[in-house]
């Protein structure tokens, strides 16, 4: 998986990059720095998140909530009207940015009515 994931990233970068680097690139994607390493894992820890806890975060100030609290600590209470509007704010542009992306593939793709079915390396998107 990994190598697969180094060779396709290869190539897109030897796309963009090779101009600039010429042959230097091939030394930079290949060698004892992209080699890979893998260790056994014990059988009986299949999950290093047992150890992690997550927790809620204050969306004002990211202190972590008590549990009786849901989206914003006492201190930011005053605040949350602005911290609500800034948060729908940034969720309107990012559904633009994907609108705006998905009908430029469509165009690309030539029909404005059908799924994107392709995947073009070279798609300006």
């Amino acid at each position: 998986m990994v190598k697969f994931g180094l060779k396709e990233v290869g190539e897109v970068m030897q796309m963009r990059i090779e101009p600039i680097l010429g042959e230097k690139l091939s030394s930079l994607l290949a060698g004892d720095h992209v080699r890979t390493i893998s260790v056994a894992v014990p059988a009986n820890m299949k999950c290093l998140m047992k150890f992690a806890v997550r927790t809620a975060t204050c969306l004002g100030c990211k202190t972590p909530l008590p549990k009786d609290e849901t989206a914003v600590c006492i201190n930011c209470r005053p605040k949350m009207v602005k911290l609500y509007q800034k948060h729908l704010n940034n969720m309107t542009e990012m559904e633009e940015k994907y609108l705006r992306l998905w009908t430029q593939c469509q165009r690309c793709q030539g029909s404005l009515h059908q799924d994107v079915i392709y995947s073009a390396q070279d798609s300006p998107a």
